[in-house]
């Protein structure tokens, strides 16, 4: 059974997860029980739902979607089942997932006419925030690197740029912790991030970014590999020199929020932002925050006042032109060199 590390847990799976680079046999981990136990294709003997397609035992819906799939239908509810001791998840196309409170045991199962491939994504995504928040993280909808021993978060909405930051960051040297979900756990008094996994996801207008000035030669030694069901590409991380993972986690340096690209000469650029302006963003782009309930949204508040209140939070506007990417890159390190008191 395939092993797999993912946000600083192992992941033990009934067969191979498409795109996940799985761990060396043999190595410490094989020796200890998973943290995350995945049945991929199958829901738990136990489970055993109605003609109405409500299961044995399920309460009431805990979360009903407001987005609606094409007839009209809530696209993804989440159910609890056993008294509270399994939460039942299900999308409108018919991907179910079963997921006990503790955030250690999943099971899956999907339509007949999907494959592993399609599956994976939610996994990795959706369901593993699900996972985190379960564990106590709290998660941002954020991408992060590692510099000089610390974190740089960027956070924004889809198609900020994110990812593309990321990206930049790992061809100028830097090595990638996370890209999409960016866990955060208190420990030791600090704020730490926990790895990932050893890709970035791009779609092809990041590549194009990437690769502005690049010659045209070296834009086929880009480690690249078509991602699973989705017209996105893995910028691999760790199969070259050149492009690294952060396996381990560190301690959060800063944060910086994503604006709207400028067609301004004077970006990419840094404004200054208040703590209440900086937390009320946090929060907004919090990963699965609908899904919180009343002590989960306790303890991300709390963690995220910690946040805005001892560490550095700027707003970053990046350039309209892709040409101006390294440009930006420069401008977070300098400003960094300022915070820590070293140059990068």
């Amino acid at each position: 059974m395939p092993r797999y590390s993912i946000y600083g847990l192992s992941l033990q799976a009934n067969c191979v997860l498409p795109g996940l680079p799985a761990l060396a046999e043999g190595g410490e981990s094989a020796a200890s029980a998973a943290d995350i136990e995945v049945v991929m294709g199958g829901l738990p003997d136990w489970f055993r739902p109605g003609p109405e397609g409500q299961a044995e035992g399920d309460e009431a819906d805990w979360y009903v979607s407001q987005l609606l799939d094409t007839q009209g239908q809530p696209g993804f509810r989440i159910s609890k089942l056993d008294q509270g001791r399994y939460f039942w998840l299900r999308y409108s196309s018919g991907l179910e997932f079963v997921l006990d409170c503790a955030g250690s045991r999943l099971w899956a199962t999907w339509p007949p006419d999907w494959t592993i491939s399609d599956v994976t994504p939610y996994v990795l995504g959706p369901v593993a925030g699900f996972i985190l928040r379960l564990r106590g993280l709290v998660c941002l909808h954020a991408s992060a690197v590692a510099v000089g021993g610390r974190v740089l978060v960027f956070l924004g909405q889809s198609g900020a740029g994110k990812s593309t930051t990321a990206a930049a960051f790992a061809d100028l040297g830097y090595r990638v912790l996370s890209d999409d979900i960016v866990a955060l756990a208190g420990q030791q008094n600090e704020l730490w991030v926990q790895p990932a996994y050893p890709f970035l996801r791009l779609l092809p207008e990041a590549l194009d970014a990437l690769n502005q000035g690049r010659p045209a030669t070296d834009r086929h030694r880009l480690p690249l590999s078509q991602a699973p069901a989705s017209d996105k590409f893995h910028l691999n991380l760790g199969q070259t020199a050149a492009f690294s993972f952060q396996s381990e986690a560190l301690p959060l340096a800063g944060v910086y929020l994503l604006d709207t690209r400028l067609d301004d000469e004077a970006a990419p650029l840094l404004k200054p932002t208040s703590a209440r302006d900086a937390l009320i963003t946090l929060t907004t782009h919090t990963y699965g925050n609908r899904l919180l309930d009343k002590t989960m949204r306790s303890y991300e508040f709390k963690l995220l006042s910690n946040l805005v209140k001892h560490y550095p939070v700027r707003r970053l506007v990046s350039h309209s032109d892709p040409a101006r990417l390294f440009q930006l890159c420069r401008l977070v390190l300098a400003d960094f060199a300022l915070i820590s008191g070293h140059e990068y």
